[in-house]
């Protein structure tokens, strides 16, 4: 019965959206306030909403991301520091393999406790969502909450991959 009661709500609450965008844009339409006709802004004002919503979800999966990101900094900031202070140092054959070594055994590290942390702070986002029933909103609200963690993940690699090449030992 209190899902039905939470589907009933959530029904009323979209229903009173509809309604409401209708009734703007047709005082709006009415009193030539704009020569748009209704349905164009019952579409302007959807996309409006659905632009909102897409930003909140960009911004809860860029928390998410940099969260996660920030815990994992110091292992990160630590192999770049080593990195650069072996390059502006005296450099040998032996000493170039064992910073590509390090490098290598550091970033994995990396990287496995960054998705560990991604994995928490992912699991905590769901929670929100995790006892409601799969649907339409749902399964959307899933796939761009993980694209747009895709997407600064991406970002991510971006900016520090150039970093890591820049290094001396990875310049012939």
């Amino acid at each position: 019965m209190n899902k039905f009661l939470n589907n009933l709500d959530q029904r009323k609450k979209n229903i009173a959206l509809i309604i409401s965008g209708a009734v703007i844009s047709f005082i709006i339409t009415k009193f030539g306030l704009l020569n748009i006709n209704t349905t164009s802004w019952i579409l302007v004002i959807g996309l409006v909403l659905f632009s909102i919503v897409l930003l909140i979800i960009m911004v809860l999966s860029g928390f998410t991301v940099i969260k996660a990101l920030f815990d994992t900094s110091i292992g990160l900031s630590l192999i770049i520091f080593l990195g650069q202070a072996y390059c502006n140092s005296v450099r040998t054959d032996l000493g170039d393999k064992g910073l590509r070594s390090l490098i290598t055994i550091g970033i994995l590290y990396v990287i496995f406790d960054f998705i560990k942390t991604l994995y928490k702070g992912v699991n905590e986002r769901y929670k929100m969502v995790e006892n409601k029933e799969w649907s339409l909103e749902k399964i959307l609200l899933t796939i761009f909450f993980i694209f747009f963690i895709g997407v600064f993940m991406w970002t991510i690699y971006q900016v520090i991959n150039p970093i890591i090449l820049s290094l001396c030992i990875y310049k012939i």
